[in-house]
């Protein structure tokens, strides 16, 4: 019998086979007949979900996202027994949506387990091998009385569909159309005369624009004026668009495209349209056009404001904004609850959540430092009466220069929480707690320490930080009064230190270090090995026979 070799962590559970052989859908069905204990509703997901993807066969994509553990789990429950199918019945994101980006057979098995619920459907293609959207729409139009919630691509057909009389769908409460290149098409679905009174329900249109011109806006806006309320979900704008826009807002909503005679809307459109705005995505255009474009927006509800090199913007236009629209953002932003450093594929990304909305930053390297003190220094006043959570997740290297900033050395008597994620360095660490213990100088918070509100400093750090830590908290502990404010040191249960370093640490620091309790840590380890151990042998058994050589977790 073939050697199965367990390997597993509290959090993480990898399937991988050797030479990256897969079963084919009739192995499966006949590996399903044999892997079917009593335990299974109990099974912890981490572990069902990897076997799940590990058995589906001719889907390439990223495995480790939710959405593709939906598809797999649809993709194999539409083989399996009916107790199984029973089971899932219990985890309704698994089966009432129908993605039109998935293979016809995870599509097909969707609809046919969500039975008589309403379900959701996804109508997005993408440029690949699974797009099929005549084949697909053919399938869910015809239950469009169980949609609950749509988001389809603007075709003909589509809108021809939809303004049939006999369509009728009860049950959609949220209705989402994408405007890609063509924006004449969305202008042909009337929701004030062919859609709402069939649409009983319908309180929400979302118009994805993509691709924005000043006519279609217009014809938007006067489609807002009826009892359908339309959302633009998402506005990307580039030099000409933006500037286009903001003249309209500014000046009584009169502009021309093209040589046409400049539609006039009635000044109330234009709350409707801003206000109902919930994503801004700003390209180049200039610190200017930002500027009043910021200013006018004021109290606006967007969730998420995109500024950087993702988008295109140079270096020196995103200078020239941090310098220009402090003032405009001053009105904008709310006070800020959370704010936060991290890395992403583009590079360093900062986000400050607010009441109700959230802000992103997306930026290059080169800016993060200036960009960030602007962001800390814009807020002073409301961050010294409202202590805040700061996260660090995975500062590097000449990162370790932010600490230094004198706007973020002014602005560390706000924080209440630390966060320090897994991929700090030490050299950033040490400049973090280094600058935590300085005591201040000069005015009326002379010699006091400079974080008055810290109470929670929560470090995921492996041997190397824990050292690095240890000598960094027995340096502090000789300033006076450094840490009599901060309660509490939290070190992640997931380091490999030992209970000896927890309390040297706890001793040299002076304070209380959390960490997750002996008999905790001991039924976590309990309970993995009990589920890995007996799914590692049930599998060792089933898939022996199929010519699997060995299998890790």
């Amino acid at each position: 019998m073939s050697q199965v070799t367990p390997q597993f962590s509290h959090h993480h559970y990898t399937l991988m086979e050797e030479q990256g052989r897969v079963l084919s859908v009739r192995s499966a069905g006949r590996l399903q007949r044999h892997l079917a204990p009593p335990g299974f509703s109990t099974l912890p997901i981490e572990i069902v979900v990897r076997i799940l993807l590990f058995v589906l066969p001719q889907y390439t994509r990223d495995l480790h996202t939710t959405s593709n553990q939906h598809y797999a789990t649809l993709h194999l429950l539409a083989q399996v027994s009916k107790d199984w199918r029973d089971i899932v019945l219990g985890w309704p994101d698994f089966w009432v949506r129908v993605d039109c980006r998935t293979p016809r057979r995870i599509w097909s098995s969707a609809l046919e387990l969500s039975k008589l619920s309403p379900i959701t459907v996804l109508m997005e293609p993408e440029e690949d091998e699974f797009s099929n959207t005549a084949e697909f729409w053919d399938a869910v139009f015809p239950k469009i009385g169980r949609w609950e919630r749509a988001t389809l691509t603007c075709s003909s057909r589509v809108v021809s569909d939809l303004n049939e009389p006999e369509t009728h769908a009860p049950e959609l409460r949220a209705f989402t159309i994408g405007v890609e290149q063509d924006a004449e098409e969305i202008v042909t679905l009337d929701l004030r005369e062919g859609m709402a009174p069939k649409l009983e329900s319908l309180t929400l249109v979302n118009i994805v624009l993509r691709s924005w011109d000043s006519v279609l806006l217009a014809r938007l806006q006067r489609l807002a004026l009826c009892n359908v309320r339309i959302l633009p979900q998402e506005l990307m704008l580039a030099l000409r668009e933006c500037r286009t826009l903001v003249q309209l807002l500014l000046d009584g909503l009169e502009f021309s495209s093209g040589g046409e005679e400049p539609p006039v809307l009635p000044k109330n459109t234009r709350p409707i349209f801003l206000s109902s705005l919930t994503d801004l995505c700003v390209k180049d255009i200039g610190s200017e056009i930002t500027a009043s474009l910021l200013a006018t927006l004021k109290t606006p509800r967007c969730t998420s404001f995109l500024l950087g090199s993702i988008w295109g913007m140079t270096d020196t236009s995103i200078l020239a904004c941090i310098d220009f629209i402090t003032p405009a953002a001053r009105l904008a932003f709310t006070s800020p609850t959370h704010i936060e450093f991290f890395y992403d594929p583009y590079g360093l990304r900062l986000r400050v959540r607010c009441h109700g909305c959230t802000w992103q930053f997306k930026l290059l390297e080169e800016t993060a430092v200036k960009l960030i003190t602007w962001v800390l220094s814009t807020f002073k006043d409301v961050l010294n009466r409202t202590p805040i959570e700061i996260t660090f997740e995975s500062l590097r290297g000449d990162q370790a220069l932010l600490i230094s900033e004198p706007g973020f050395l002014n602005s560390l008597s706000c924080i209440e929480t630390i966060c320090a994620g897994p991929d700090i360095d030490p050299e950033t660490l040490a400049a973090l707690i280094s600058a935590l213990s300085q005591p201040q100088s000069g005015g009326e918070w002379e010699g006091r320490w400079l974080c008055p509100h810290l109470r929670h400093l929560h470090i995921e750090a492996d041997y190397t930080r824990a050292r690095a830590l240890m000598r960094m908290l027995r340096n502090r502990k000789k300033s006076a009064g450094a840490v009599s404010a901060l309660g509490t040191l939290e070190l992640s249960h997931e380091s490999t230190l030992s209970a000896k370093t927890f309390r040297k640490i706890e001793r040299v620091a002076g304070l209380h270090v959390l960490r997750q309790s002996k008999a905790q840590e001991q039924e976590t380890k309990w309970r993995d090995r009990r589920w890995v151990g007996y799914w590692t042998q049930t599998i060792k058994e089933t898939w022996s026979s199929y010519g699997m050589r060995e299998v890790y977790f």
